[in-house]
């Protein structure tokens, strides 16, 4: 094993390098293995936020930084989602809410599940929530229609072949 390292050029890397922001609310910081700068701070329910401010140049980077940190604030005064997250997530997450929901019938829980599983997730479930536009729901009204026909068509089939 030690003559691995004759096989790899084993270097040093250089420590990490970090900067205090904004009285120390912010730690713009780079990584041993990366060009850019980071930035990492506290959010107010305790968890920590990291991005990359694609900048390799430090006063670039700390404006970039101080520019993620206050659009994370609005965000969040907002009630708005600090992460980017794709439909399906929210949607998965959303049947395991409808699962616990006590105060609805268990005929509507099946439904929109159902309709979550079948229609919302097939058709927007690639897409980042932020993404969704009107064209991309008008897409979906076509699609379903379409899904829906054939949906109908074959039903009427198997009834048919029934009679």
């Amino acid at each position: 094993m030690p003559n691995l390292q004759f096989l790899f050029d084993i270097t040093n890397p250089q420590e990490s390098q970090s900067v205090s922001l904004l009285e120390g609310q912010l730690t713009l910081f780079k990584r041993a293995n990366s060009d850019h700068w980071q930035v990492r701070f506290k959010l107010t329910n305790g968890s920590w936020h990291s991005a990359s401010t694609y900048s390799d140049q430090i006063a670039e980077a700390s404006t970039r930084a101080i520019s993620i940190y206050e659009t994370v604030k609005v965000k969040i005064a907002n009630d708005l989602s600090v992460v980017k997250k794709r439909f399906k997530a929210i949607a998965l997450d959303e049947i395991e809410s409808l699962k616990r929901l006590q105060n609805i019938s268990n005929q509507t829980r099946r439904d929109y599940i159902y309709i979550l599983t079948n229609y919302l997730i097939l058709f927007f479930g690639k897409y980042q929530i932020d993404e969704l536009n009107d064209e991309i729901i008008g897409d979906f009204a076509s699609w379903r229609i379409s899904k829906m026909a054939n949906i109908w068509m074959f039903k009427r089939d198997r009834l048919l072949s029934d009679l």
